[in-house]
């Protein structure tokens, strides 16, 4: 978007800076869609998988999301949200708003939680691997 609408583009960077709002929805305010509805068209033209479409069209709105695919969009938003908070990249999006960090620590609950469970998936794992090689 930044390439083919430069102007309107430096209007959503100033517009998020100022009113200290997430860039995306700097863009839904200046343009009417943002990043990841573009994304999202130019994955399905290119033939992406739908997990790969799913991600790009809703890592800023997970609750959209199909469950099928929630888990692999929410590991591209809490990278989104950390890229943006410790400014890694150059996203431009200085100011993820509050929203943004409450979907944070509900994927931090959702990322604990999973390794919560990992000891018990290794050690089933493991045992399984004992198992295949006694038969």
């Amino acid at each position: 978007m930044v390439h083919c609408f430069e102007k309107q583009y430096a209007q959503c960077l100033q517009q998020a800076k100022m009113d200290s709002i997430d860039l995306y929805k700097a863009e839904q305010q200046v343009f009417g869609f943002d990043h990841s509805f573009c994304g999202a068209i130019i994955a399905e033209k290119w033939q992406l998988s739908d997990a790969m479409i799913s991600v790009i069209k809703y890592h800023h709105a997970l609750e959209k999301a199909d469950k099928d695919h929630r888990l692999l969009i929410s590991s591209v938003a809490i990278a989104d949200l950390y890229a943006n908070i410790f400014e890694i990249g150059s996203a431009g999006n200085l100011s993820p708003g509050s929203e943004q960090y409450k979907n944070m620590l509900e994927l931090t609950d959702l990322w604990l939680g999973l390794l919560q469970q990992y000891d018990a998936v290794q050690a089933s794992i493991e045992k399984a691997v004992v198992f295949l090689h006694v038969s």
